[in-house]
């Protein structure tokens, strides 16, 4: 039976070793550790296997936990034109293809910016015979330019500006408008919650027996500190019982003495240096672990290498206050 509420029991029989003054840990045969490094579109995850001093990582990830941008991209329609010296008819006809800008008002095809200025059967969007303004003319300048489209007059302005407006819907091009993508400030938290469930659910992490979360600073970060909620719970609701918020200043102190910042410099520099010293150090302990090198070529590639190394770093050097590992890994 367990006296201290912070003293957690795995069955075995090894003494604890303190990994913090008010906390200790029993060393079990194995651990199954994950780290997260939370964000939005890139939230970072590294699965690791701790057995004794052999180390190795199962997965390590970012996970995008926004909705997939799906942009349709039309090509135009439009035959290709023949140059002016060739004498060879063409049997079959070959299209533009370039990006389309447009479309017909009738949606039957799509025209590229020079294919649309060239257009004569068309018109093509402008201010001037939007509907607004359309709306907008005196008597006489609708008579104008009704007479400009041979239109006939009506009986009165509200039967030309109808007849008008319809004209213009039939001839005038319609322009493909492009849908903005969503940052990760404008992505609602219902959404993220939903992907992240979704996400977490495909990936094959078994037997986790420990998940770490960087811990977020709430009144700096209340986003990020809500997604560190949704996260915990996650892992709650399926059982993890040593689940942890981790401090994101410690995961550096195994490995450098000193950090590059100094006073002079500004939080921001301060944290991009502190972001360059995480890529350098992981990268060394892969290289300097050969059952670590075959990931060498998936964090070089990545576009993300300091969220990789946060999440991995933090793992190291949680893993090493609870086992052996490795001296690399060792402060």
């Amino acid at each position: 039976m367990i006296e201290n509420k912070n003293e957690i029991d795995d069955g075995t029989d090894e003494p604890s070793r303190p990994i913090s003054d008010n906390m200790s840990v029993k060393v079990g045969p194995r651990m199954r550790l994950l780290s997260y490094d939370i964000g939005i579109k890139n939230m970072a995850y590294c699965f690791f296997s701790v057995s004794g001093e052999h180390l190795d990582i199962l997965d390590w990830n970012i996970l995008n936990l926004m909705d997939a941008d799906v942009q349709v991209v039309y090509n135009c329609t439009c035959p290709k034109a023949q140059p002016k010296k060739s004498k060879t008819v063409l049997e079959n006809v070959i299209l533009c293809s370039k990006k389309a800008k447009y479309s017909y008002p009738d949606g039957s095809g799509h025209l590229c910016e020079t294919h649309a200025k060239k257009s004569v059967n068309y018109l093509m969007p402008t201010k001037d015979i939007s509907p607004a303004s359309i709306k907008k003319l005196k008597v006489a300048e609708l008579d104008a330019v009704s007479k400009k489209y041979g239109l006939s007059g009506g009986n009165s302005k509200k039967e030309n500006v109808e007849k008008l407006l319809e004209y213009l819907s039939q001839k005038t091009l319609k322009p493909i408008l492009v849908k903005k993508k969503k940052t990760a400030s404008e992505t609602d938290l219902i959404t993220v919650g939903r992907n992240m469930t979704r996400l977490l659910d495909q990936l094959a992490h078994q037997d986790v027996t420990h998940v770490i979360i960087e811990n977020q600073i709430s009144t700096i970060a209340s986003r990020m500190k809500t997604i560190q909620g949704m996260l915990a719970q996650y892992y709650i609701m399926r059982g993890i019982e040593k689940i942890e918020f981790v401090s994101s200043f410690n995961k550096l102190k195994a490995f450098v003495d000193k950090t590059v910042a100094s006073d002079d410099q500004t939080e921001r520099e301060k944290y991009k240096n502190r972001k360059a010293d995480s890529v350098a150090i992981c990268l060394r302990l892969l290289r300097e672990n050969p059952n670590l090198e075959k990931w060498i070529p998936h964090f070089e590639k990545s576009a993300k290498k300091d969220d990789l190394a946060d999440c991995f770093l933090q793992g190291g050097t949680y893993g090493s206050h609870l086992t052996p590992l490795p001296g690399t890994f060792q402060k």
